[in-house]
Parts: structure tokens; C-alpha cells; sequence
């Protein structure tokens, strides 16, 4: 028995080792998942802040390099509004242009922010 006894305890001990670590991996993970979260939200703030500006920016006292960001962006911004309105026709909706909620065509205010459609 006592080579049983050995065994049992060589197995706890492993069994043991085996939950510590997962424990270790699954704190890690945890972390790495909050630091992630945090970095989305900060992607999100930056992009708020960057929209703000956009919308509320004096174009006139900008250097050549942000004139032509702004110019893309304009042209970005036209290029989803046609698709928008290309997607609305195939698929009976319309999309607010204040939100970007989708809407069923019958709809007189956006069901998302409540503007009028």
C-alpha cells in the first residue's frame, strides 16, 4: 500500500500544481481582457474627441496635410451616406442621418434618437 499511498500523493500534488496554474492563467487573461476593454474605450473617446473636432473646427487656420484629412473625410463621409441610401432601397429601410439607426421606410422618426426621417 504504501506505493499506492505514493501515488495518490504524487497525483494530488500534480492535480494541485495543475489548478494553481490554471488559477494563474485565468487571472492573467482576466487582466489582459480588462486592459483590452480599457484600450476600446479609450479608441472610443479618441474617436469622439476627433469627431468633435471635426464637426467643430475652424478649416481656415489649418495647415495643407489636415486640409486634405478633412477633405478625405468629407469624401468618406458622401461615400457611405450613397451607400447608405443604395442599402435603404434593397432593403426597404432608411437610415437616419443623425444616428445611423436603421428605420423601415414607413417610419417618420428614427426609432433609435427620435429625429425626424
Amino acid at each position: 500500500m504504501d506505493s499506492f499511498d505514493q501515488n495518490v500523493k504524487k497525483a494530488k500534488e500534480f492535480l494541485d500544481s495543475a489548478a494553481q496554474k490554471t488559477e494563474e492563467i485565468v487571472a492573467v487573461q482576466k487582466i489582459k481582457f480588462k486592459i483590452n476593454s480599457k484600450k476600446n474605450a479609450l479608441n472610443k473617446i479618441y474617436a469622439a474627441m476627433g469627431k468633435t473636432w471635426y464637426k467643430e473646427c475652424d478649416r481656415k487656420s489649418l495647415n495643407d496635410s489636415t486640409v486634405m484629412l478633412f477633405k478625405e473625410a468629407d469624401e468618406t463621409l458622401e461615400s457611405i451616406k450613397a451607400l447608405n441610401s443604395e442599402l435603404s432601397a434593397l432593403t426597404n429601410e432608411v437610415t437616419c442621418e443623425k444616428c445611423g439607426g436603421k428605420n423601415p421606410k414607413t417610419s417618420q422618426y428614427c426609432a433609435r434618437c427620435g429625429e425626424k426621417l
